[in-house]
């Protein structure tokens, strides 16, 4: 007896929905990536033994609440004001800004407050817990 082995034709493979697959993780990656370059806020931790003390600094506290309400040396201050209110206590002294947020302040929040203490430019800034 003879038994014909017939193959069925082989079936091609499509490329298209691999393609398809490829611009779609493409479009999610470049839509869901930042290409914004970040600023960078020097930071040093309070109590980190930095180099030496020329001069005696003034501290000033600047509590970050978790309500976003900012508060300089306990008396409550508008975010914009941070900068014009460290110039006027700093008043040309050396001045060491301490940041102390809450545990429950927002992230952007300190990070605000460290810019705007940074920004008014009168001394160093540290951040404490």
């Amino acid at each position: 007896m003879h038994v014909n082995d017939v193959r069925p034709p082989r079936r091609t493979l499509s490329l298209t929905p691999l393609i398809d697959v490829v611009f779609l993780l493409l479009m999610f990656f470049m839509l869901a990536s930042t290409f914004a370059k970040y600023s960078v806020v020097e930071v040093s931790l309070a109590g980190s033994g930095g180099g030496p003390v020329q001069e005696e600094a003034r501290p000033v506290l600047l509590s970050v609440g978790s309500d976003g309400a900012f508060r300089l040396n306990g008396e409550p201050v508008a975010a914009d004001d941070i900068r014009a209110r460290l110039v006027e206590l700093a008043a040309g002294q050396p001045t060491s800004v301490i940041v102390r947020p809450s545990a429950e302040a927002r992230s952007q929040d300190i990070v605000a407050a460290l810019e705007r203490a940074k920004g008014a430019g009168v001394g160093n800034v540290a951040l404490a817990r």
